[in-house]
């Protein structure tokens, strides 16, 4: 996320006529580094559930899902207040998402399926 940031306000500099990531391919060669990284098992593991590790680890799908909507606020108003934004909207995310994922554990869909399948 900073190295893209730093790619495109300072090197690729769009407002003077650059393209941010014109070759989409390269999207693909990391996508396909990464996967064989995980597959071959090159990544950190850790058996804490709880705490900061965790926490972030939890936090950085939302980052992901987040972050390219933000990015004209970065070159706008400054990269302190995309991140701040950029965590306050993730966090709030991922809580929304935890109380939606508890509340359908706690339905009973068992009964629901047997009721539609009749």
């Amino acid at each position: 996320m900073v190295t893209f940031w730093i790619n495109v306000n300072l090197i690729i500099r769009p407002q003077e006529g650059g393209v941010a990531r014109w070759f989409l391919l390269c999207n693909l060669f990391y996508f396909a580094i990464g996967i064989f990284l995980v597959k071959k098992g090159c990544y950190l593991k850790w058996k804490e559930k709880t705490g900061v590790i965790s926490f972030l680890g939890e936090l950085s799908f939302f980052v992901f899902l987040y972050h390219m909507p933000l990015i004209p606020i970065a070159s706008n108003a400054g990269i302190l207040v995309y991140l701040a934004m950029l965590a306050g909207i993730s966090t709030i995310a991922m809580i929304v998402d935890e109380k939606i994922q508890k509340t359908l554990r706690s339905l009973n869909l068992s009964s629901l399926r047997s009721t539609i399948s009749t």
